[in-house]
């Protein structure tokens, strides 16, 4: 747009020398820098490049920002010192199309209530990948990982809850939990795990509960630990069971099982580990909301020929179920076992 100069002349806005307009610059403090500096150390976690450094010099040229090789060097160093600081901290980004679609209280004292002091919380500008707003990334010692799209309350309170026991363990291998959703990849452009586990998400959390046979009178006790591993592609579950004997024994088995889905067939699939170091393989169909898989026989039945067991939500956990074919054909009930979620659904 023309601008009229001071003797009523109109002058043409600055351009470069091929004809393109330049951006207005920008008038900036230190501490402005210092926070795009942050934001850009998130993005690279922590360390960079020349290449990265240009690049990021670029965008803050498109952003009208003109720093000063001294400015950059001296932002460059506060934020490389500010990333690392305590064991843990969780960098929000606070950039446009962050702020606009955080749809929680993002105000200082709303983000920073009830942490401890093992996770520092500190906000930033632009992190890299605006299209996945709002976005985060966790630091926790020399590693990170950074989450995306925690637009509403309850996410970002799934992703605040994992960044603190992180911290506090010191490490990213916790159990994520419901923040595992949120977890972004930015290096690797490949489908979320999680999509094509979703209709077991039922098993996650930790569960314990008392089942019932139909051909012997005592009860026996089971619990399970259910966690999302490897991005959400494995679904890891933790279990032991303790059956009566007549002789006042307890008879105890423990198990560790994975579940995946095959690449090339896309069937769900586990893999069992057993206490008694036997290894079993199983296929997994889905029957509306249920999980129904092939079993081994109980043990202790020697006429079973074959059995199937089945999985099925209910509001407080799932139901398991095993049925038997005695050689007619036809499968009977052997086994029915109430489940109870006992981690509280909202850190799952």
């Amino acid at each position: 747009m023309p601008v009229r100069g001071k003797a009523g002349a109109t002058r043409a806005p600055p351009r470069n020398c091929e004809g393109i307009a330049m951006p207005k610059q920008r008038t900036h403090t230190q501490d402005e820098l210092n926070t795009y500096a942050l934001g850009f150390l998130a993005r690279v976690q922590g360390s960079w490049t020349d290449e990265a450094i240009s690049d990021w010099r670029a965008e803050l040229t498109r952003l009208g920002f003109a720093p000063a090789a001294s400015e950059i060097s001296i932002a460059l160093a506060h934020a490389h010192e500010r990333f690392y600081e305590g064991p843990g901290h969780l960098l929000v980004c606070m950039g446009r199309p962050c702020h606009v679609r955080q749809k929680f209280d993002a105000s200082d004292a709303a983000m920073r209530q009830g942490l401890d002091a093992s996770l520092l919380l500190s906000t930033t500008e632009c992190q890299g990948p605006c299209k996945q707003a709002p976005v985060a990334t966790l630091r926790i010692g020399q590693r990170s990982m950074m989450f995306a799209q925690f637009a509403q309350t309850a996410d970002w309170q799934a992703v605040r809850s994992f960044a603190q026991r992180a911290a506090a363990a010191g490490t990213l291998l916790v159990e994520q939990g419901s923040a595992e959703a949120f977890a972004f990849d930015p290096v690797h452009d490949h489908e979320h795990g999680s999509v094509v586990l979703q209709p077991l998400r039922f098993l996650l959390g930790r569960f314990q509960g008392e089942g019932e046979e139909t051909t012997r009178p005592m009860s026996f006790q089971k619990e399970m630990v259910g966690s999302l591993e490897a991005g959400g592609r494995c679904l890891a579950l933790r279990m032991g069971v303790t059956y009566p004997l007549a002789n006042g024994q307890k008879d105890t088995h423990n198990a560790f099982v994975t579940i995946g889905v095959n690449p090339d067939t896309e069937a769900i699939e586990a893999r069992a580990y057993t206490d008694g170091g036997a290894i079993h393989e199983f296929q997994l169909q889905m029957e509306g909301d249920a999980v129904v898989f092939a079993e081994r026989p109980p043990v202790h039945n020697d006429q079973a020929q074959r059995a199937r067991k089945i999985l099925r939500p209910t509001p407080d956990g799932f139901e398991e179920r095993v049925e038997v074919d005695y050689g007619s054909g036809q499968y009977e009930m052997h086994s029915v076992l109430a489940m109870q979620r006992v981690t509280p659904s909202a850190s799952l």
